[in-house]
């Protein structure tokens, strides 16, 4: 180094600095394990004093992984919400346990919660959030008319009917709607479908004013359709050129050749007019991969609905009060 100028002692001082970070990258180990939360909270709004859990995926990458120690912690300036994994080491592979609890005193608000994956070869880290908010309905459902118009149907056919969504004064959400049940319970049951505005998935609720949403509820069958072929008599006037130039003929040839000349006449407008009596073709499709039927009976569906919070309606899904509405099926 003696013999090196200042500005080659310079350059050599920055090109072995930017060496460390590689040498270092050499030296540390490869991260042996992955971590993933795939499918998120499975409740990720709660009511206070409500739960949420999650299930951890620790996968080994390669085969040298070792024990992995999980951690996680909420960020909140009060007590709760708290989280606990279990088992809180685990060895890749293996899926622990996540749980966020909070209490009846936990303030509403998003809370983020981090959680962590350590080994000898490094953390990995994941961010989940919590709302705590009240959950309690504010949203009603009805059904208008009651019983699906037409009623009875034929099987493979469809009948609608109105669903109407009253929030209360304060209430504003997205809901969507759905077929809790349907009795009696069959093979091949109807079902139902939605038809929300503007081809969404849900629809908004808010301001006190009713929002209503079409329903289609189908039977499962054969659904005939019919195709209408030519009908023959067109053909038939065809005969009115031949019939001129024969009757021209046969005023040339005189009175005893008429009977044979019509005799063939009749003949020809028969044969084209008797396909005319039956000339439609008919195509039968069913609407079931399986090709089954609904049987025939009265059907009741009782109609349920969630907010993008989880929230129901306040009214009951089943008993007194339960918005339903029944269709007949027939074979």
């Amino acid at each position: 180094m003696r013999n090196f100028t200042p500005l080659m002692r310079s350059i050599l001082v920055a090109a072995m600095a930017s060496l460390l970070p590689i040498l270092f990258s050499i030296a540390s180990p490869a991260q042996d394990f992955t971590m993933t939360i795939p499918l998120g909270l499975r409740t990720p709004a709660v009511d206070p004093g409500g739960t949420s859990t999650a299930t951890i995926d620790l996968s080994p990458v390669g085969t040298s992984a070792g024990p992995v120690s999980l951690t996680c912690a909420v960020t909140t300036t009060v007590s709760t919400p708290t989280c606990l994994i279990s088992p809180s080491s685990a060895t890749p592979p293996a899926t622990p346990a996540l749980t966020v609890s909070t209490t009846t005193s936990t303030p509403t608000g998003s809370y983020p919660i981090t959680v962590t994956g350590t080994d000898a070869s490094g953390a990995v880290t994941l961010n989940l959030t919590l709302s705590v908010t009240d959950l309690t309905a504010d949203y009603t459902l009805s059904v208008s008319p009651t019983t699906a118009t037409p009623s009875p149907i034929p099987a493979g056919s469809s009948a609608t009917s109105t669903v109407t969504i009253t929030p209360s004064s304060n209430y504003s959400g997205n809901v969507t709607l759905s077929c809790l049940s349907v009795t009696p319970v069959v093979v091949a049951a109807p079902f139902c479908t939605f038809q929300y505005p503007n081809g969404a998935s849900s629809i908004a609720v808010g301001g006190g004013v009713p929002s209503t949403v079409g329903m289609t509820i189908t039977a499962y069958g054969p659904s005939p359709s019919t195709r209408n072929g030519t009908p023959r008599i067109y053909y038939a006037l065809w005969l009115v050129l031949p019939a001129l130039t024969l009757a021209g003929f046969g005023a040339g040839m005189g009175g005893k050749k008429w009977p044979a000349l019509f005799l063939l006449l009749g003949l020809g407008v028969g044969v084209l007019f008797l396909p005319a009596c039956n000339n439609s073709s008919y195509q039968t499709t069913n609407n079931s991969p399986q090709g089954l039927s609904t049987p025939k009976n009265t059907y009741t569906f009782a109609l349920s609905a969630a907010d993008q919070n989880g929230a129901q309606p306040s009214n009951a899904t089943s008993g007194t009060g339960a918005a339903t509405v029944t269709l007949g099926v027939t074979n």
